[in-house]
Protein backbone atom coordinates (compact mmCIF):
# COMPACT_ATOMS: atom_id res chain seq x y z
CA UNK A 1 0.00 0.00 0.00
CA UNK A 2 2.29 3.35 -0.96
CA UNK A 3 1.58 6.01 1.65
CA UNK A 4 -0.46 8.64 -0.17
CA UNK A 5 -3.40 6.00 -0.18
CA UNK A 6 -2.89 5.10 3.47
CA UNK A 7 -3.90 8.75 3.72
CA UNK A 8 -6.84 9.32 1.56
CA UNK A 9 -8.10 5.81 3.46
CA UNK A 10 -7.78 7.02 6.64
CA UNK A 11 -9.03 10.59 5.57
CA UNK A 12 -12.11 8.62 4.44
CA UNK A 13 -12.19 6.33 7.54
CA UNK A 14 -12.15 9.17 10.04
CA UNK A 15 -14.72 11.33 8.27
CA UNK A 16 -17.58 8.66 8.22
CA UNK A 17 -16.50 6.88 11.45
CA UNK A 18 -17.12 10.52 13.01
CA UNK A 19 -19.89 11.21 11.25
CA UNK A 20 -21.33 7.57 12.16
CA UNK A 21 -19.91 8.17 16.06
CA UNK A 22 -22.20 11.74 15.94
CA UNK A 23 -25.20 10.15 14.92
CA UNK A 24 -25.26 7.32 17.21
CA UNK A 25 -24.60 10.25 20.43
CA UNK A 26 -27.46 12.87 18.77
CA UNK A 27 -30.30 10.89 19.23
CA UNK A 28 -32.21 13.72 18.35
CA UNK A 29 -31.08 13.36 14.31
CA UNK A 30 -33.16 12.85 11.63
CA UNK A 31 -31.72 11.68 8.56
CA UNK A 32 -35.23 13.33 6.84
CA UNK A 33 -35.34 16.57 8.85
CA UNK A 34 -31.74 17.30 9.44
CA UNK A 35 -28.85 18.15 7.83
CA UNK A 36 -25.21 16.56 8.12
CA UNK A 37 -23.69 19.93 9.42
CA UNK A 38 -26.16 20.47 12.39
CA UNK A 39 -24.04 17.55 14.07
CA UNK A 40 -21.27 19.79 14.19
CA UNK A 41 -23.14 22.16 17.01
CA UNK A 42 -25.08 19.44 18.59
CA UNK A 43 -24.15 16.93 21.51
CA UNK A 44 -21.25 15.21 19.59
CA UNK A 45 -19.96 18.56 17.99
CA UNK A 46 -16.28 17.91 19.46
CA UNK A 47 -16.34 14.13 17.46
CA UNK A 48 -18.20 15.24 14.46
CA UNK A 49 -15.35 18.99 14.04
CA UNK A 50 -12.38 17.18 14.91
CA UNK A 51 -13.20 14.17 12.48
CA UNK A 52 -13.86 16.87 9.66
CA UNK A 53 -10.85 18.37 10.49
CA UNK A 54 -8.55 15.29 10.75
CA UNK A 55 -10.26 13.50 7.93
CA UNK A 56 -10.11 17.06 5.74
CA UNK A 57 -6.07 17.30 6.76
CA UNK A 58 -4.98 13.56 5.98
CA UNK A 59 -6.78 13.63 2.65
CA UNK A 60 -4.84 16.78 1.56
CA UNK A 61 -1.99 14.85 2.35
CA UNK A 62 -3.39 12.27 0.14
CA UNK A 63 -3.35 14.78 -2.60
CA UNK A 64 -0.77 16.25 -1.87
CA UNK A 65 1.20 13.18 -2.83
CA UNK A 66 -1.01 12.08 -5.76
CA UNK A 67 0.23 15.93 -7.30
CA UNK A 68 3.88 14.48 -7.18
CA UNK A 69 2.57 11.00 -9.62
CA UNK A 70 0.36 12.61 -11.71
CA UNK A 71 2.12 13.10 -14.84
CA UNK A 72 1.32 16.18 -17.66
CA UNK A 73 -2.21 15.07 -17.79
CA UNK A 74 -4.39 18.51 -17.62
CA UNK A 75 -7.15 16.86 -16.12
CA UNK A 76 -5.04 14.97 -13.33
CA UNK A 77 -3.53 18.04 -12.74
CA UNK A 78 -6.98 19.85 -12.29
CA UNK A 79 -8.14 17.26 -10.20
CA UNK A 80 -5.67 17.03 -8.08
CA UNK A 81 -6.25 20.60 -7.43
CA UNK A 82 -10.00 20.37 -6.78
CA UNK A 83 -9.01 16.80 -4.51
CA UNK A 84 -6.87 19.49 -2.65
CA UNK A 85 -9.69 22.33 -2.49
CA UNK A 86 -11.91 19.65 -1.08
CA UNK A 87 -10.26 18.70 1.37
CA UNK A 88 -9.33 21.91 2.90
CA UNK A 89 -12.74 22.87 2.58
CA UNK A 90 -13.78 19.97 4.63
CA UNK A 91 -11.55 20.45 7.10
CA UNK A 92 -12.84 24.49 6.92
CA UNK A 93 -16.46 22.42 7.27
CA UNK A 94 -15.18 21.07 10.93
CA UNK A 95 -13.72 24.58 11.85
CA UNK A 96 -16.51 26.67 10.67
CA UNK A 97 -19.28 24.43 12.10
CA UNK A 98 -23.58 25.79 11.08
CA UNK A 99 -23.07 28.35 14.26
CA UNK A 100 -20.92 30.38 12.21
CA UNK A 101 -24.02 30.63 9.43
CA UNK A 102 -23.03 32.10 5.71
CA UNK A 103 -19.80 31.21 6.34
CA UNK A 104 -20.45 27.52 7.21
CA UNK A 105 -23.02 27.48 4.11
CA UNK A 106 -19.72 28.84 2.03
CA UNK A 107 -17.32 26.71 3.17
CA UNK A 108 -19.60 23.40 3.29
CA UNK A 109 -21.23 24.15 -0.70
CA UNK A 110 -17.40 25.00 -1.45
CA UNK A 111 -16.66 21.34 -0.34
CA UNK A 112 -19.70 19.51 -2.15
CA UNK A 113 -18.71 21.66 -5.80
CA UNK A 114 -15.13 20.94 -5.17
CA UNK A 115 -15.49 17.03 -4.98
CA UNK A 116 -17.61 17.03 -7.53
CA UNK A 117 -15.09 18.15 -9.95
CA UNK A 118 -11.99 16.23 -8.22
CA UNK A 119 -13.89 12.90 -9.28
CA UNK A 120 -15.05 13.74 -12.75
CA UNK A 121 -11.69 15.26 -13.58
CA UNK A 122 -10.00 12.96 -11.98
CA UNK A 123 -11.88 10.28 -13.94
CA UNK A 124 -10.88 12.00 -17.30
CA UNK A 125 -7.46 11.71 -16.38
CA UNK A 126 -7.41 8.23 -15.48
CA UNK A 127 -9.18 6.85 -18.45
CA UNK A 128 -6.50 8.98 -20.88
CA UNK A 129 -3.87 7.28 -18.66
CA UNK A 130 -5.61 4.19 -19.70
CA UNK A 131 -7.07 3.34 -16.07
CA UNK A 132 -10.33 2.48 -17.65
CA UNK A 133 -11.80 0.60 -14.14
CA UNK A 134 -10.52 3.36 -11.97
CA UNK A 135 -11.43 6.20 -14.63
CA UNK A 136 -15.33 4.58 -14.88
CA UNK A 137 -15.17 4.48 -11.26
CA UNK A 138 -14.94 8.21 -10.61
CA UNK A 139 -17.13 9.33 -13.63
CA UNK A 140 -20.19 6.98 -12.37
CA UNK A 141 -19.12 9.06 -8.68
CA UNK A 142 -19.06 12.34 -10.13
CA UNK A 143 -22.67 11.34 -12.46
CA UNK A 144 -24.33 9.82 -8.87
CA UNK A 145 -23.25 13.13 -6.92
CA UNK A 146 -25.16 14.98 -9.51
CA UNK A 147 -28.12 12.67 -9.84
CA UNK A 148 -28.32 12.98 -5.51
CA UNK A 149 -28.25 16.70 -5.70
CA UNK A 150 -30.78 16.95 -8.39
CA UNK A 151 -33.18 14.14 -6.66
CA UNK A 152 -36.06 14.66 -3.65
CA UNK A 153 -33.98 12.98 -1.12
CA UNK A 154 -33.98 14.83 2.33
CA UNK A 155 -31.13 16.93 2.42
CA UNK A 156 -28.60 14.85 4.96
CA UNK A 157 -29.16 12.18 2.35
CA UNK A 158 -27.94 14.12 -0.42
CA UNK A 159 -24.93 15.04 1.67
CA UNK A 160 -24.04 11.91 3.30
CA UNK A 161 -24.58 9.63 -0.26
CA UNK A 162 -22.66 11.92 -2.07
CA UNK A 163 -19.79 12.50 0.02
CA UNK A 164 -19.17 8.58 0.02
CA UNK A 165 -19.63 9.27 -3.69
CA UNK A 166 -16.49 11.55 -3.93
CA UNK A 167 -14.61 8.97 -1.47
CA UNK A 168 -14.88 5.97 -3.48
CA UNK A 169 -12.68 6.82 -6.26
CA UNK A 170 -10.14 8.01 -3.52
CA UNK A 171 -10.70 4.19 -1.47
CA UNK A 172 -10.33 2.49 -5.23
CA UNK A 173 -7.32 4.99 -5.97
CA UNK A 174 -4.68 1.87 -4.66
CA UNK A 175 -5.46 0.31 -8.39
CA UNK A 176 -2.98 3.36 -9.69
CA UNK A 177 0.11 5.32 -9.87
CA UNK A 178 -1.58 7.99 -11.65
Amino acid sequence: MSAHYAFGLAGILVAFSSILVSVVLSPSFNWNANAVSELGTGNASAIFNSGLVIAGALILIFSSELSKNIGSSPAGKLGVIFTMLSSASLALVGLFNGSYGSLHVLVSTSFFIFSWLSAFLMGIHFISGNLKFLGMLALFCAAGFAVVWLSGFPFALKEIISSASAAFWIAFAETSDS
